[in-house]
């Protein structure tokens, strides 16, 4: 008889503690991922965002400017969520921009929809093209981030672009400058005249100003005809075109931001700052 009782009594014991079946839709707590230095907004993993609005709750602490830039966010996806992930990858990076940017936004529209994901159009439907900055015509690409609020229901997708491969995207009301027309506008801002292809100089490639207007920025920062720019903060002109320097300086200049230039006056190097 006792044994009988502690016999049962450890069964009451072992089913107590056996949970119950739970829910099977877990949510997690977002995860927001920011630069933690807002003004290099344009880091080679560059992150557009193309698509779902992030919740307001979600938002980082404090508000993020309007000039700064996402590097990476992430949200923890819910289980029941990943098939929507795994469908859209399938489709790899090469095929995407093959096919074009705005024929993936239709599918991934669809994908919304059909998973019952709340799905708004407000800055899809005014994206027309991304713009090149140079004319290097690579794959465009190179990340794709997708981020679910569980709770929200809600999907987003994070871009990433190539250093300097577009600084903008085109809408109606607005249309990047192409090259040919951004390195002028970027001479007569400066108020300096450059030379339109690279030379070498100690190991190094840089490009030579030909000449400076008295009282522009590059006269009031020191720069003088045939000075030799090697550097523009942390880019070097060996590794990067003169297109992408001049689409660099154009978007820090949107920001009245200062800029680090390395120079070579003879065989002196020297460092200067502009302020945009």
């Amino acid at each position: 008889m006792k044994r009988t009782f502690l016999l049962m009594t450890l069964l009451i014991v072992v089913l107590c503690a056996i949970p119950a079946e739970a829910d099977t839709t877990y949510y997690y707590v977002p995860t927001v991922y920011v630069d933690p230095d807002p003004t290099w907004v344009l880091h080679d993993e560059l992150v557009k965002i193309v698509s779902m609005v992030l919740p307001f709750e979600y938002q980082p602490t404090p508000p993020i400017a309007a000039q700064e830039r996402y590097r990476q966010m992430r949200i923890d996806a819910d289980n029941h969520l990943s098939n929507l992930v795994n469908e859209t990858l399938r489709r790899s990076i090469k095929e995407l921009n093959n096919d074009g940017l705005q024929e993936y936004l239709k599918t991934l529209k669809k994908s919304c929809i059909e998973k019952g994901l709340y799905y708004t159009t407000d800055q899809i439907d005014n994206i027309y093209s991304l713009t090149y900055v140079d004319d290097i015509h690579e794959d465009l690409i190179t990340r794709i981030t997708y981020i679910f609020d569980t709770k929200m229901h809600t999907c987003s997708v994070r871009m990433s672009i190539p250093n300097f491969r577009f600084s903008r995207i085109e809408t109606a009301s607005y249309v990047e400058p192409r090259p040919k027309t951004l390195i002028p506008r970027i001479e007569q801002y400066l108020g300096l005249k450059l030379l339109d292809y690279k030379i070498e100089i100690y190991n190094k490639y840089g490009v030579e100003v030909l000449g400076v207007e008295p009282n522009g920025i590059a006269e009031k920062a020191g720069l003088r005809a045939q000075d030799i720019i090697v550097k523009i903060d942390s880019y070097d002109l060996t590794e990067y075109s003169i297109e992408r320097m001049a689409s660099y300086i154009y978007l820090r200049a949107e920001q009245h931001a200062v800029v680090r230039i390395r120079f070579f006056r003879g065989t002196t190097q020297k460092i200067t700052h502009l302020s945009l």
